[in-house]
């Protein structure tokens, strides 16, 4: 998907994404870059990239327990991580 579409594009692809699985990856993957550190956990929160509104869309969606679970773990971890090393 991101030799498909340019970073900013990503999110919104992610959305529309109908594999549950597809969604699920991307949603742990943000997460592990989230939780790398600070500057990462910064790029996971800037706004114009939509990535953080796309993890919380995908934890209020009706989607599998596994799709949400991994959302809110992304979230957790991304704030975690900005917060804890001094973001």
């Amino acid at each position: 998907m991101v030799s498909e579409y340019p970073p900013s594009l990503l999110p919104r692809r992610v959305c529309s994404e109908p594999s549950e699985q597809v969604k699920s990856a991307c949603a742990w993957t943000l997460g592990q870059m989230g939780r790398h550190s600070p500057e990462h956990a910064k790029a996971v929160a800037e706004p114009d990239l939509m990535v953080f509104p796309t993890l919380v869309a995908l934890a209020r969606a009706p989607e599998t327990s596994d799709v949400v679970t991994k959302a809110e773990r992304a979230i957790i971890r991304s704030l975690k991580t900005k917060k804890k090393r001094g973001g």
